[in-house]
């Protein structure tokens, strides 16, 4: 497991401490500059800005942030042989209704497949 951190920054284009590579399994994001979201936070995350559907996942409140960890399948993307995006909204939500807090796009630099992506060294 990596922990990423990402800085959001009120536009499309955080800051973060490190690179996201396809195949590289087991991220976490550690999102950060966010305003106090309180309650439950979702991360919707897609590798398409608009169209299809985009994940959705839980983000674990923190001291220093949102933690979410990101499916393998986001970093495989299909097996894509080019560099693509992620695109991440923050989704605070209680039980009647939600919204779009935060909106920002990660680039994941593509990379020859290994041959055993989820092998254990």
């Amino acid at each position: 497991m990596t922990m990423i951190t990402v800085k959001y920054t009120g536009s499309e284009t955080p800051e973060t401490d490190n690179e996201l590579w396809q195949y590289d399994f087991g991220q976490v994001l550690l999102l950060t500059g966010l305003p106090d979201l309180g309650g439950t936070v979702d991360v919707h995350v897609s590798t398409q800005r608009t169209g299809g559907i985009a994940r959705e996942l839980h983000g674990t409140v923190t001291p220093d942030g949102i933690a979410v960890t990101l499916l393998d399948d986001l970093l495989e993307n299909e097996g894509t042989t080019r560099n693509y995006s992620l695109y991440i909204w923050v989704y605070p939500k209680d039980n009647s209704s939600g919204h779009t807090a935060a909106f920002f796009v990660l680039p994941v630099f593509s990379r020859p497949r290994p041959d055993e992506p989820n092998s254990a060294d």
